[in-house]
């Protein structure tokens, strides 16, 4: 696995490059994994999360919405500077 880090004007991203033939199919882990970063980063963007993740664009709005839909997170603000809001303890 290679780890990389990208300098952001709000703090930075890592990045973690998986080997070839990892399954990036979009897994309750994912889930997971997108909540624990919206926890270190409530503004943080649905591409920064695809990125960080190494999985599409695609799976993650898959599981905002799916979440969203499930009253887990909301999304407060305008599109261009608000944030993620957790609404329960997942």
């Amino acid at each position: 696995m290679k780890v990389e880090f990208k300098d952001l004007m709000t703090g930075f991203l890592v990045i973690l490059n998986r080997s070839e033939g990892t399954n990036t199919k979009i897994t309750p882990k994912n889930r997971d994994e997108i909540l624990l970063i919206i926890r270190q980063n409530s503004g943080i963007t649905k591409e920064e999360i695809a990125v960080q993740l190494n999985i599409t664009l695609d799976g993650v709005k898959y599981h905002i919405r799916k979440m969203t839909k499930e009253g887990i997170i909301s999304w407060k603000g305008p599109s261009k500077g608000g944030c993620w809001e957790i609404q329960q303890n997942e």
